[in-house]
C-alpha cells in the first residue's frame, strides 16, 4: 500500500495578472501582486504613495487603504464605477487605457478634467480575470507603437500622439 500526500491548494479567484511579454522589460508601470480583488485600490494608492523599492508589494500600500472613499463601489471595480469613484474622491482623476490583441495601447476612459492627483491605469484581462496596473510613465509603454527611436517623447492621453516636448504637448 502506497500513500502519497500532497498539499491541497484549490484554485482561487485572483485579480493579479502578469504583464504581456512585450511589456515585461519596460519600466513605466507598477503591477501590484495582489491576491484579492482590490487591484484598483492598490494601483491608485501606488500613485499617491510612491515606493521605490519593491513597489509591486501590497504591504507597501495597506496602511493607506482607508484614505480612499469606496462607499457604494463594488469590488472588483467596474469601469463604469470610475466616475463615481472620482466624485467621491474629488482630488483624483483617472485615465484608463487598454491593450488590443496586438498589444498596442488605446484609451478606454479619459477623465473630464485633470485634477491634483491624475492617475493613469492600464486595464488588462484574460479569460478568467481582469487587473488594473498603474502607469507611471505613459511614454515608456506607448513609445514603441508610435516611434522606433529612443528619444524621449511626451504622449497625449487622448490620442496617444507623440510630441517632442512638454510645451508642445500642452499647446
Amino acid at each position: 500500500l502506497d500513500l502519497n500526500i500532497t498539499p491541497f491548494d484549490p484554485l482561487r479567484a485572483s485579480s493579479f495578472l502578469e504583464m504581456p511579454n512585450k511589456f515585461k522589460r519596460k519600466r513605466g508601470y507598477v503591477n501590484i501582486e495582489n491576491d484579492d480583488q482590490k487591484c484598483f485600490i492598490w494601483s491608485v494608492l501606488a500613485h499617491l504613495h510612491p515606493v521605490y523599492s519593491n513597489a509591486e508589494r501590497v504591504s507597501n500600500y495597506m496602511p493607506y487603504e482607508n484614505e480612499l472613499n469606496m462607499d457604494g463601489i463594488e469590488l472588483p471595480v467596474k469601469i463604469s464605477a470610475i466616475d463615481k469613484f472620482e466624485q467621491q474622491n474629488p482630488t483624483i482623476s483617472i485615465n484608463l487605457f487598454g491593450l488590443s490583441d496586438s498589444d498596442t495601447l488605446f484609451p478606454i476612459r479619459i477623465a473630464d478634467e485633470t485634477k491634483q492627483n491624475h492617475v493613469r491605469l492600464l486595464f488588462i484581462s484574460n479569460e478568467d480575470s481582469k487587473h488594473y496596473v498603474l502607469i507611471k510613465i505613459l511614454s515608456a509603454l506607448a513609445c514603441n507603437q508610435i516611434n522606433r527611436t529612443y528619444r524621449k517623447k511626451w504622449i497625449c492621453d487622448n490620442c496617444l500622439n507623440p510630441f517632442s516636448s512638454e510645451g508642445v504637448l500642452n499647446k
